[in-house]
């Protein structure tokens, strides 16, 4: 990100001793970008001052917004990183009283569209009502900014989204959009993707389990799957259908494949929905 956003690049990469920068894997990674790693001396945190002291400041401001607007500490994550969205908009005496905002992109920063973190408001919800009956909105908690902003219910105390909508709805949206593209190489998954697909208007937290099964199932199968090579451009289907091969409702079975070239792009296999006349009668 540093080199395409930034133009830039880690040379010197300090950490203290912890596991997850001392392990094997991630020495490599360093290693292999070049860069050099550097680690302080057991129980001395002070030779990490800089990220100690801003790991301070950003804290410091959390527990001040949590505190002020009397949330639940499990909101954490979100006061800190709406704590991190004002330092990094505020003037700092460390970069000539600019912000690092205007340090880093060149231009001020625009904060007309600012809001006070824990304040009331009222999203419209009307879009994600299940029934004409639901309210069209609800007092919520302003909790933050992304891309959605992020809030909570005043009652439930449930971080939601909304850029006009739910964050939580939208996140899963699109990974379950972007699962179904998988499904053109990986049709194992297009049952369990289809499944949940179903239940994207009125998403749960099962719901989400679901998703994150399937996550981890293609994670631990990632060198399974049709692979796709070029060839001619030509158009080969063939089909094929059993005779009562189901034993339970005595029913057919079709199914058909369509190669574009050497690579499958259309496939069925689907139990017939009537039985055979002739299979009657005998």
């Amino acid at each position: 990100m540093l080199t395409n956003q930034y133009d830039a690049k880690v040379k010197i990469f300090q950490t203290d001793g912890g596991g997850k920068f001392t392990s094997t894997l991630f020495t490599a990674f360093l290693d292999s970008k070049g860069v050099n790693h550097h680690l302080s001396c057991p129980h001395t945190p002070q030779q990490n001052r800089l990220a100690e002291r801003k790991n301070r400041h950003v804290i410091d401001i959390a527990i001040t917004l949590l505190s002020a607007t009397s949330l639940p500490t499990k909101f954490w994550v979100h006061s800190i990183a709406h704590a991190v969205y004002l330092i990094n908009r505020m003037p700092s005496e460390v970069v000539n009283n600019q912000s690092p905002f205007l340090k880093l992109f060149g231009h001020a920063p625009n904060v007309q569209h600012l809001r006070v973190f824990g304040t009331a408001i009222y999203p419209y919800l009307r879009c994600y009502n299940v029934h004409k009956l639901q309210p069209r909105t609800a007092q919520c908690v302003f909790m933050g900014y992304a891309q959605v902003f992020p809030f909570a219910n005043k009652m439930s105390s449930s971080v939601s989204g909304s850029s006009h909508g739910n964050s939580k709805t939208l996140f899963n949206s699109y990974v379950v959009g972007a699962l179904q593209y998988l499904t053109f190489t990986k049709p194992d998954l297009s049952y369990a993707v289809n499944s949940v697909c179903q239940y994207m208007t009125a998403l749960t937290d099962l719901h989400w389990l679901l998703v994150k099964r399937i996550l981890r199932y293609l994670q631990g199968t990632l060198d399974h799957g049709l692979k796709f090579s070029s060839g001619p451009w030509q158009l080969h289907a063939f089909s094929n259908a059993d005779w009562p091969g189901d034993v339970n409702t005595r029913r057919s079975t079709t199914g058909f494949v369509v190669f574009l070239g050497p690579n499958p792009i259309s496939w069925q296999s689907k139990k017939q929905n009537l039985c055979g006349q002739e299979f009657n009668k005998s």
